[in-house]
């Protein structure tokens, strides 16, 4: 998986994704207001304004039964 720069495309509005802003790594989606969110313990958010990347969730691990 690669970065995608916000100036490229968008997640999903509350789409649940990695973000950075270059120096930090943040698990958040994005708001209907066109603002990015940092999602912390239960839900709690937290408004991050600097994204400059993002990309999706890795699918969980498949085990073989």
């Amino acid at each position: 998986m690669e970065w995608i720069k916000v100036e490229d495309s968008l997640p999903n509005i509350r789409q649940e994704c990695i973000l950075t802003n270059g120096d930090y790594v943040y698990y958040g989606s994005l708001g209907k207001d066109g603002y990015f969110y940092q999602i912390e313990d239960f839900y709690k958010m937290r408004q991050e304004n600097d994204i400059t990347h993002w990309m999706p969730l890795p699918k969980p691990p498949n085990e073989e039964s």
